[in-house]
């Protein structure tokens, strides 16, 4: 983290964010992906990363406006997550349409998605 020579400066803070995902610290690695983010603002893994660990810390604000950003520059490598993740945010904070309009967004743009069945399941849920 500290070699100032290194190609990709964000890598090692993505990293280190996931290791303490993993092991639940959320703060940290909340941390941890905001000094990648620093390093690479258009970043898919580092903003993602970023927006979940705010999610998982209850701050749905910010992590429904990290997801957004993330979604832009995740649509390229085909990865679902951050529009799922971004649902679930307006779905916390009670934007029942934006939730269900991200949702729609994964229905239709990631038929093959990890995240396919939940998003139609909540979908489902929302719209009974």
């Amino acid at each position: 983290m500290n070699d100032l020579t290194y190609p990709n400066p964000e890598k090692p803070w993505v990293n280190y964010g996931l290791a303490l995902f993993k092991m639940n610290d959320f703060n940290g690695a909340k941390n941890a992906f905001a000094k990648a983010v620093d390093y690479q603002r258009d970043s898919c893994e580092a903003q993602n990363n970023y927006g979940r660990s705010l999610y998982e810390l209850k701050d749905y604000r910010k992590a429904s406006d990290a997801l957004d950003r993330a979604i832009g520059f995740c649509q390229r490598t085909q990865f679902d997550e951050p529009h799922y993740y971004s649902a679930l945010s307006y779905y916390q904070l009670g934007e029942v349409d934006k939730a269900k309009s991200r949702l729609d967004e994964v229905i239709k743009f990631y038929p093959n998605g990890k995240y396919i069945d939940k998003a139609k399941g909540l979908l489902e849920t929302i719209n009974k």
